[in-house]
């Protein structure tokens, strides 16, 4: 996989737009995500961490695998092709292993169908689950003694857990906008919790803003024009909320991600303002 080697860094704009560039080609190349998983392996290769680091990583990459290799995402792409592009921009980022394995694990215990989470569970004797356990148990999974446990506190908290009761309450308009609030509300919880769990984070967040604009609903039907349109107005907010703290938080993240992030909702907003109604 010569012509696709990964850079070792991203100094500046000019290669952050290229690994963009890049991994969205890789992407078209292949949907089901082959070209990545070969990227991201060589990343990872090059980096210094001890051979039981670089272990654990791989056993996180083996996880996430099992977890969603069967599944798919609304715009055709396999669903691994999220977390393999959120994992190799920290990996370049000098991220340390075990935020880069939350990274390839982050939507484990969201996403992850509940016949293969109860599959995994009693295929790990030393997670004590029984054949009745439900999605709610993935973080067991990831929590007992093993190569996950260093990556789990981080996947725990970025999962998002359901909405309080005042804003199920809502409806309409208000409830599109307490969810959105709430989901902007929580940035500041990740930065005050941990700023590797940030870091994750704004990963995941920028990785579905680089995709948006190829997302199914800009040649789709009415309904899933309006879900891309709420998209586009709760990834704007969440954007605008890491804005006000990246002054506070610089190592968290840098200007240029931020201005990128901007940019694309705005070409999202064009697109879809582009589709026949």
């Amino acid at each position: 996989m010569e012509q696709h080697r990964a850079p070792q860094a991203l100094p500046g704009e000019h290669n952050l737009r290229r690994l963009d560039h890049e991994l969205l080609t890789l992407t078209e190349l292949d949907r089901n995500g082959r070209f990545l998983m070969e990227y991201f392996c060589e990343a990872a290769e090059e980096t210094n961490w001890p051979d039981q680091n670089k272990w654990h990583v791989y056993a996180a990459l083996e996880l996430m695998y099992d977890a969603h290799g069967e599944q798919g995402r609304g715009n055709g792409d396999a669903y691994i092709t999220h977390p393999l592009r959120v994992a190799i921009d920290l990996c370049l980022q000098g991220a340390p292993p075990e935020l880069v394995a939350a990274g390839l694990l982050h939507d484990t215990v969201e996403d992850t169908p509940e016949a293969v989470i109860k599959e995994l569970a009693t295929s790990t004797p030393e997670t004590h689950l029984d054949a009745d356990a439900t999605i709610e148990h993935a973080l067991k999974l990831l929590h007992a003694p093993g190569p996950y446990q260093s990556a789990a506190p981080l996947v725990d908290g970025v999962t998002n857990r359901a909405y309080p009761p005042e804003v199920r309450e809502l409806t309409g308009d208000a409830l599109i906008k307490g969810k959105h609030e709430f989901r902007a509300n929580q940035i500041n919880e990740h930065v005050e919790r941990s700023e590797l769990e940030a870091w994750l984070k704004f990963a995941d967040t920028y990785d579905n803003i680089r995709t948006l604009v190829r997302h199914e609903a800009l040649n789709g039907t009415p309904e899933q024009s309006q879900n891309l349109a709420n998209l586009i107005a709760k990834y704007r907010l969440m954007i605008e909320r890491w804005q006000s703290l990246v002054y506070e938080r610089p190592p968290v993240i840098d200007e240029c991600r931020i201005d990128i992030c901007h940019e694309r909702l705005e070409a999202a907003k064009v697109s879809l303002n582009a589709v026949p109604s």
